[in-house]
């Protein structure tokens, strides 16, 4: 339906072009590994080529060296003056189409990376990780790239780059072209998604929809039934898109929002989502999880399961309980409210590049969880409105921190927060809070921890409470008001030290 609606837009001059573009021969095959070396140059020997694949031309041959105790007789190299090395381009691109990308490097060049780039534009930027794979001083270093809906027929340039000065060595540059990444299938239980072809063509359409507009806006009216089995149970749901960013919705692995119908559960839960392990950094957000919980501190449960979509293996991911009533009673708590600021607005102006200064936050409605539950029940409504009210004046900072929250599970937040470094949870669109009725007062539930750089987006940064050396925050920071409260810096150092 996309590339249909594509191909409308185009004019026939263009579309003719670009269909003949595709059917010739400097469209890299599927299934194949084109490996440049040093070892072949250009005829005019200022590029380097691959055997069998003149057609693509990779840069920066006046750059060649010879390369000791190796099985190559050349490499690359890579200085501040020429950085860049190995660039070629993607002709073309084809819509999820996935790539391997990588090169090898010396094992002190810690900071060369592989880097993929719309061409003349930043709509995408990938850089690469480290393999395992090491022989004779070199390391193997990968990019997996599946292009995105909006870069289908683009160009993108892939590139190796010394992000340093000096010098850095790089030779075997090796790009891989297939239809579609392929997971392993699983001998563990396994969560299977069945979503019919009407259905799932509402989904793709909407997940072309967001790339288009830069981020995911996803709600209620975009559920689609579908059936969940695991193990022996079948279970009728209904699932939509979920996440902001659309890191959910790279490749064929994208992030569901499930919700179960009554009489139904799936580890007591009969809401939850599930998403790529890569977009809260893996194994980091379940550790996170994991000191929350034992330190007494709310969090949503967190958890790994294979999962299949339509009988199609998409690898492990990453399952997260949602703000329904199981969260608190698991923990033998008192069933209250959830409460969280709007965020609508901002993703809104994010995607009409309205101004990063526009009043999301100060305007930004306080919504609670399972609103028509709420409005069904008074005594849930009377906690609403109490739970309302202290986040107001949570905004306004009207009044002394321990009079809206349980000030010691606060500072033992914040406390741990610094310790695992979640800091994307306190941004205020991602703040999630709990009003507990035993006490009348609110308690952070930690959520949303980390990106998918994760500890790498703020190691070099101090703690929180140093806020002046903080700007990031400097945009709903409201607990710059807590450090700033003789009470909860009394708790904070304490726990901080423990």
């Amino acid at each position: 339906m996309y590339r249909l609606k594509r191909f409308i837009k185009l004019s026939p001059l263009l579309l003719l072009s670009l269909l003949f573009a595709a059917c010739t021969s400097s469209t890299i095959p599927y299934n194949t590994q084109i490996v440049c070396t040093a070892e072949h140059l250009s005829n005019d020997s200022l590029s380097f080529i691959a055997p069998d694949f003149d057609f693509l031309k990779f840069s920066n041959a006046k750059n060649r060296v010879p390369l000791k105790n190796a099985s190559s007789d050349f490499a690359l190299k890579l200085t501040p003056e020429s950085p860049y090395g190995f660039t070629t381009k993607i002709k073309h691109a084809r819509v999820d189409d996935y790539y391997k990308i990588s090169v090898w490097r010396r094992l002190q060049d810690q900071n060369v990376v592989v880097v993929a780039q719309a061409d003349e534009i930043w709509k995408m930027y990938l850089l690469s990780k480290n393999t395992t794979d090491t022989i004779n001083g070199m390391v193997r270093i990968e990019l997996e790239l599946s292009v995105p809906p909006d870069l289908e027929f683009y160009d993108i340039k892939i590139y190796a780059w010394n992000t340093v000065k000096g010098t850095a060595i790089v030779d075997n540059f090796t790009i891989e072209r297939f239809h579609k990444k392929v997971y392993p299938e699983y001998e563990l239980p396994a969560m299977r998604i069945y979503i019919g072809k009407k259905q799932m063509a509402r989904i793709e359409q909407k997940r072309v929809d967001a790339f288009e507009k830069g981020n995911l806006s996803s709600g209620d009216n975009d559920r689609e039934k579908a059936v969940i089995t695991y193990k022996n149970q079948i279970m009728p749901a209904s699932v939509r898109l979920k996440g902001d960013h659309l890191d959910h919705l790279q490749g064929r692995k994208w992030s569901f929002r499930i919700k179960l119908r009554k009489n139904s559960a799936w580890k007591r839960m009969r809401t939850f989502s599930i998403h790529t392990p890569k977009s809260r950094d893996f194994l980091s957000e379940w550790l996170s999880h994991k000191l929350f919980e034992q330190e007494g501190i709310l969090t949503t449960g967190y958890d790994f399961v294979p999962v299949y979509l339509n009988d199609s293996s998409l690898g492990i991911y990453a399952w997260e309980e949602h703000f329904e009533k199981q969260l608190v009673e698991r923990r033998n708590m008192r069933e209250g409210v959830f409460v969280k600021f709007a965020e609508d607005a901002m993703w809104e102006g994010r995607s009409h590049d309205w101004a990063a200064s526009s009043p999301y936050f100060e305007q930004a409605e306080i919504l609670p969880f399972g609103k028509a539950t709420i409005a069904a029940d008074s005594l849930k409504k009377d906690q609403f409105i109490s739970a309302q009210n202290l986040m107001e004046a949570y905004r306004k900072r009207s009044i002394k921190p321990s009079d809206i929250f349980d000030l010691e599970k606060l500072a033992k937040y914040y406390a741990l927060i610094d310790l695992t470094k979640t800091y994307h949870g306190v941004i205020w669109h991602n703040q999630r809070m709990y009003f507990n009725p035993a006490t009348a007062k609110l308690e952070p539930v930690a959520f949303d921890g980390y990106t998918g750089s994760g500890v790498f987006d703020w190691i070099k940064r101090p703690l929180i409470g140093n806020f002046n050396n903080a700007p990031i925050f400097a945009k709903g920071a409201m607990f710059y008001t807590f450090f700033t409260d003789p009470e909860f810096l009394a708790q904070y150092n304490y726990w901080i030290k423990q």
